[in-house]
């Protein structure tokens, strides 16, 4: 590089460091909350009911009927669901969904009752089963009295096309 006449040369020196315990530690550490972020998301997936943390599973109350709320939304105005427990505690016997201000593409109701009876096996007190004419349900007991889960609600309406309405949180209390 020239400057008025004059060149001027730059010369650039690596100056090598030895990495130090505590630089290998920080890098470690980097290094594995970068890789920890990553998740690993591919791959095939398995449903598992959650609780919340401190809340195991436990059995439900042998032949209790739950039910409560279903955080719909869309579709309905408001929902609720109901459980039956077989008498020796060991399978869900009865699933029921009552809907207010139903709207679909093909179908509207100002309340909608939809009960179906099957067998859904309770093991270490979670389940999951597809029940015909209402969906998909899977649950777990967080006390004998209490339980929560998911619904993905796919009705089979007389008259209409089947309506699926999506997938929804729920809980539900011994009545």
């Amino acid at each position: 590089m020239r400057s008025g006449g004059a060149s001027v040369r730059l010369r650039a020196r690596l100056v090598k460091r030895p990495v130090t315990r505590t630089g290998r530690v920080v890098l470690l550490l980097f290094l594995g909350m970068t890789l920890a972020g990553c998740g690993g998301g591919g791959g095939a997936t398995q449903d598992v009911a959650r609780t919340e943390p401190g809340k195991e599973a436990v059995a439900p109350t042998p032949g209790g009927m739950f039910s409560g709320p279903v955080e719909v939304t869309g579709a309905a105005s408001s929902a609720t669901i109901s459980l039956v427990v077989s008498a020796d505690g060991a399978s869900i016997t009865s699933v029921g969904v009552s809907l207010k201000d139903l709207k679909t593409e093909t179908f509207s109701a100002g309340s909608m009752e939809k009960q179906v009876s099957g067998s859904i096996p309770i093991k270490d007190g979670s389940f999951s089963g597809s029940l015909s004419g209402l969906g998909e349900i899977e649950g777990r007991f967080t006390s004998p009295s209490e339980g929560s889960g998911t619904v993905k609600l796919n009705l089979e309406i007389p008259f209409s096309a089947p309506a699926d309405l999506g997938e929804f949180g729920w809980t539900a209390s011994l009545q």
